[in-house]
């Protein structure tokens, strides 16, 4: 172990095998720092914290709590990682990113900016939090998506593929999004909702329910998703329209389609899917949904 520069050692902190302390680094507490781990620079670790393996702690780094680093792990800038944090892999912390409470980071993940990740989430693979995303409760991110601005991912949410996940977007409840899908904007999925291949969710859109959309499907504006409802193919639903039921759309509805039009495109959608029922989605003043929904005064 080496102890080096200004570097300080106080408590009873452990520095054992090759692990260095260089710069102006502070360890304090009973932090137990070993393998080849690397602090440096102006770093403080503190309370209960493990450093271990190849990790590399720099810049203002803070680690505290009984949080975990290890493995090829990079901590650096002014990221502050706390509680019981578990990091390992090649897993990057970086700018002013905070990850606490039980959260835990692994593969070649990289958490930056402001983002913030904490409760039980985890991330892993290649994801990439940044800005002002949040990521907290039991939400599970894998592979390789990217998740910025201020998005907002919780309780049982999963993002995985190359999704994009962008805006004031929130994703919560049981709700899957993978693929090459993008939902961005103010939109909110929730419930069991799937949205995957290219599909396409922007404006102040909800989807929720066990709703799904896939394909190239593109919904915006105030468009509501719910029930079983379907969205596949080249459907494009924008505008203040409610899609439910058991329906599967794969046609472009207009937000300010005639009678004659609605009533042509639900023929042809209940043919196709051999659906008895003519109670399609609500249409501005036009109702063919048989649900009444809470979120429907903030839609008028």
């Amino acid at each position: 172990a080496q102890i080096c520069d200004s570097a300080s050692v106080k408590g009873n902190g452990k520095i054992l095998e090759h692990a260095r302390i260089s710069g102006n680094a502070e360890v304090d507490g009973n932090p137990f720092i070993s393998g080849n781990a690397w602090v440096s620079d102006n770093v403080q670790i503190r309370d209960h914290a493990q450093i271990s393996g190849n990790a590399r702690i720099n810049g203002t780094a803070q680690i505290s709590g009984s949080a975990e680093v290890s493995e090829n792990a990079w901590i650096f800038d002014s990221a502050e990682i706390s509680n019981q944090v578990k990091i390992s892999g090649r897993a990057w912390i970086s700018g002013r990113a905070q990850v606490y409470e039980n959260a835990r980071i692994s593969g070649s993940s990289w958490i930056f900016d402001n983002a913030q990740v904490y409760g039980n989430a985890s991330i892993s693979g290649g994801a990439r939090i940044s800005e002002t995303a949040k990521i907290f409760g039991q939400a599970k991110i894998t592979q390789n998506p990217w998740i910025f601005e201020a998005a907002t991912i919780y309780e049982n949410a999963s993002i995985s593929g190359n999704a994009w996940i962008s805006g004031n977007a929130q994703i919560n409840g049981d709700s899957h999004i993978y693929g090459n899908a993008w939902v961005e904007s103010d939109v909110e999925v929730s419930g069991k909702v799937q949205v995957f291949g290219h599909a396409h969710l922007s404006g102040k859109a909800w989807v929720t329910d066990q709703a799904k959309i896939s394909g190239n499907a593109h919904v915006c504006g105030d468009a509501l998703i719910f029930e079983n409802a379907w969205l596949l193919g080249n459907a494009w639903v924008c505008g203040k329209i409610w899609i439910c039921g058991n329906h599967q759309i794969s046609t472009y509805i207009p937000s300010t389609s005639s009678p004659h039009f609605i009533e042509r495109i639900k023929k042809q959608e209940s043919k196709k899917n051999n659906l008895k029922s003519d109670k399609l989605f609500v249409n501005l003043n036009e109702t063919y949904c048989s649900a009444s929904y809470t979120r429907m005064n903030e839609l008028d």
